[in-house]
């Protein structure tokens, strides 16, 4: 293992891109080790982590992100905008949108183990990083941009009161992002004993996979997650959110996309804007389509006040920001 590890960092670091090494360490929050290997529910019924770092962590990020400047605002800057990846991501996902983003600065984090750590970790680490950011650049206001489960991240770090004390973040734009969590995979049931004897062996299974793979957000990434809901409890709900999902995502469904727990929603489907694009969940923050959604989100006019839902969104002028 050694041998083909050792192999492995040869051939990236001579690789054209000159790949470090170094990437191969798992990115943000790094978890206190124990000698607990597997997650476990307590007799309160709250879920723990496993103490290990998830395979997935480990995944190089192969994108190129330009430097970010950290320099002071100056009095007529725009509101600048801070990219959140989702699970198994890195800032590396957002190479291709930030070429477009030319009216206001935008910065990017790595957090949480590539977004594989525990909900709250996740938060308490992105929570941390929009405050340092917030006062390094002197920012009185932020716009956040969540990819899957970096939309849920997001709007739970935003609305924790130790951000709310330094910066104001009126406004969150999801791409191919969940908000509430997505509906329970059928391969990774709830309740394993509910089973035949074969098919609860085959269940164990695949949540042991699970683990392995993407560590506790295998099962807090689901709405009916003890941890996921706790953490919902302290969403504030004037945020505005305008969540942008496309009908072909088969990893974050428009039905979930658009469950946003808060009181100023603007739904946007990529199809009613581009009939017949077929953009997948992983290419969403790379397709020129969904890139077009996100500028006109981001220049949409602040909703003041008013609650938005169902139809009624569509003429909340996202088309107008498109068009202009």
């Amino acid at each position: 293992m050694l041998r083909v590890s050792r192999r492995l960092r040869e051939a990236m670091t001579a690789h054209p891109l000159h790949v470090n090494p170094q990437i191969l360490h798992p990115r943000g929050h790094q978890w206190v080790g124990s000698s607990r290997v597997h997650p476990y529910t307590d007799e309160d019924g709250r879920f723990h982590r496993a103490d290990r770092i998830p395979a997935m962590a480990h995944v190089p990020d192969m994108g190129r992100v330009p430097e970010q400047d950290f320099s002071p605002l100056a009095d007529d800057e725009k509101p600048p905008l801070l990219c959140v990846h989702g699970m198994i991501g890195a800032k590396g996902n957002w190479e291709v949108l930030v070429r477009y983003i030319t009216d206001r600065r935008t910065f990017y984090v790595d957090y949480g183990e590539a977004g594989t750590a525990p909900v709250d970790e996740c938060v308490d680490e992105l929570a941390e990083q929009i405050i340092e950011l917030s006062q390094t650049i002197h920012a009185r206001e932020l716009i956040l941009l969540g990819h899957s489960r970096g939309g849920l991240i997001a709007l739970l770090a935003a609305s924790r009161p130790e951000v709310q004390r330094v910066v104001t973040i009126r406004r969150i734009i999801g791409l191919g992002a969940h908000f509430a969590g997505i509906p329970r995979w059928k391969l990774l049931p709830k309740d394993v004993s509910s089973y035949g004897p074969v098919l609860s062996v085959f269940f164990r299974l695949t949540h042991r996979f699970a683990y392995w793979a993407v560590g506790a957000s295998a099962e807090d990434q689901f709405k009916d997650s003890p941890d996921l809901q706790r953490a919902l409890r302290g969403v504030d709900r004037s945020i505005e959110v305008i969540p942008i999902a496309s009908s072909t995502d088969y990893i974050v469904r428009p039905s979930a996309a658009f469950a946003v727990p808060t009181d100023h929603v603007t739904p946007v489907l990529l199809q009613d804007y581009f009939p017949g694009a077929r953009i997948l969940h992983n290419l969403l923050p790379r397709d020129g389509r969904a890139i077009a959604m996100v500028k006109a989100a981001i220049g949409k006019s602040p909703i003041r006040g008013e609650t938005t839902s169902g139809d009624s969104t569509r003429e909340n002028s996202i088309r107008g920001a498109k068009e202009q």
